[in-house]
């Protein structure tokens, strides 16, 4: 690699992930959002809308296409991390619910025992 890398061994870890605080996408990639904020929409995906930007800095080269593909993967790995935390979220809260509900449920034997 010309800028140099580093190799990371990290035994044990399966994967690691995206980890974004408020707006950590915009300041990774504040070329884009600079860009987007001319945009003709304000909910534009910079996908094929007209009135894009940024499409239009990536056909007058001012910005890599290259670039707008990383931002894009980008968003897709948050939005799928995001979503597979709600998920874990929910079932963390299902699985402490039907606990709680088993532990409630054999209360009626201590009941019967202090008799």
């Amino acid at each position: 690699m010309p800028d140099g890398g580093i190799i990371v061994d990290t035994p044990g870890m399966r994967e690691l992930q995206l980890w974004e605080d408020e707006g950590g996408l915009d300041l990774a990639f504040s070329d884009i959002s600079s860009l987007a904020a001319a945009c003709r929409f304000s909910n534009c995906r910079h996908e094929r809308e007209e009135g894009c930007a940024v499409l239009e800095a990536v056909q007058t080269g001012e910005l890599e296409e290259k670039r707008l593909l990383n931002y894009r993967k980008t968003q897709r790995e948050l939005l799928y991390q995001s979503t597979k935390e709600v998920k874990l979220k929910r079932k963390t809260a299902a699985s402490s619910k039907i606990n709680s509900t088993r532990t409630r449920g054999y209360g009626w034997r201590k009941e019967l025992d202090e008799y």
